[in-house]
């Protein structure tokens, strides 16, 4: 569903290039609609975070930065009740390589269509790659978690701090202020 049916091959591609030993960090918030059995006003946010080094860094950033373009602009189905769409984020250029765009999936829901709103960031720092994916679901007319603005100030600090050789400060960073957003728009309790 990522990727349009032109880019179907890309997945496949993309995994082949990674090497073992993938860094994970997910944080997820909210209940996920699950379709006709969802209960009215739920929203969920997550956000996940890899990193991993290898030989094919460069080749894996090109492969999504290409998969990316075949798709952009592009909406299909995904099945007989969604569809899917991606379009470009604007962005300073992280790291050495990267690329970024909207992938939003529309599907129904008991109380009006949802929107899975996913920001995904691909960026590498000389053999190494960083996969920063969020992924916000609320009804279509609802405000997103994180502006685009919020997001860059995030991906920004944590890609500075991976520049500068501080990659787990970074994610520390990174992991505080989503978590102290997601506070405010979910409150704990």
């Amino acid at each position: 569903g990522m990727w349009c049916p032109a880019a179907a091959g890309v997945p496949d591609e993309l995994l082949a290039l990674v090497p073992g030993g993938v860094a994970f960090v997910q944080l997820e918030s909210g209940d996920t609609p699950t379709g006709p059995n969802s209960e009215s006003g739920r929203s969920f946010h997550g956000v996940s975070e890899q990193l991993w080094s290898g030989d094919d860094a460069e080749t894996f950033v090109e492969t999504a930065a290409a998969g990316f373009e075949t798709c952009m602009g592009e909406t299909w189905e995904v099945d007989d009740e969604a569809t899917a769409s991606v379009t470009a984020l604007d962005g300073d250029d992280v790291g050495d390589d990267s690329t970024m765009a909207l992938i939003t999936y529309i599907t129904p829901g008991p109380d009006g269509d949802y929107a899975w709103r996913g920001r995904q960031l691909v960026a590498r720092f000389g053999a190494t790659v960083m996969l920063l994916q969020e992924l916000d679901v609320q009804l279509v007319d609802s405000e997103p978690v994180f502006t685009d603005t919020e997001w860059q100030g995030i991906v920004d600090t944590l890609t500075t701090a991976i520049g500068q050789g501080r990659a787990a400060d970074g994610f520390v960073s990174a992991v505080e202020a989503i978590g102290a957003r997601l506070a405010q728009h979910f409150p704990p309790g």
